[in-house]
């Protein structure tokens, strides 16, 4: 399988964090799993994946955060992570695995779901350690863009 990087919790946590329209907010996380299912091989583990992503935007935007700072991003973002390694992880157990073609790698019991977790840890590390500095870049982008956009659309609607 390609294997392939694409940060989905940071992007998804910038976007719940600064698109006012519910649309762009729920729309991007669906956005960048069909994107990534596009560029690789399509699984049904991709509904585990972008159901842990909509329930990170709901999270968020029930949160009302306006103005987030770098402890609130962080954890955010820590509980992000955890959704999304709970939620994909369970679709690796309840799959067999992440590909059509695969065996069954975990027996259907709560001991082959815990081998499944188990298994996932060093993955789950990873992901701590990458998606936590890129969602306080990618959240701190999102800002700067924000800060630029914003008056100027606010000064193209006055002059219209």
């Amino acid at each position: 399988m390609f294997h392939f990087f694409m940060p989905l919790v940071p992007l998804t946590l910038a976007g719940a964090l600064f698109f006012k329209r519910k649309s762009l907010a729920y729309g991007l996380p669906i956005l960048l799993v069909l994107t990534r299912a596009l560029l690789t091989q399509p699984s049904l583990i991709e509904f585990f994946t972008v159901s842990s992503l909509l329930i990170t935007v709901f999270a968020v935007r029930a949160m009302k955060v306006n103005h987030p700072s770098i402890l609130k991003i962080t954890g955010i973002a820590f509980l992000a992570i955890l959704v999304y390694e709970i939620f994909s992880n369970f679709g690796v157990w309840a799959l067999g695995g992440c590909l059509p073609e695969q065996a069954s790698l975990y027996a259907y019991s709560f001991s082959g779901l815990w081998e499944c977790y188990q298994a996932a840890l060093p993955y789950m590390a990873v992901h701590f350690v990458r998606d936590i500095p890129l969602s306080l870049g990618a959240v701190k982008l999102f800002e700067l863009v924000a800060a630029r956009i914003r008056p100027a659309v606010h000064e193209a609607r006055q002059s219209a």
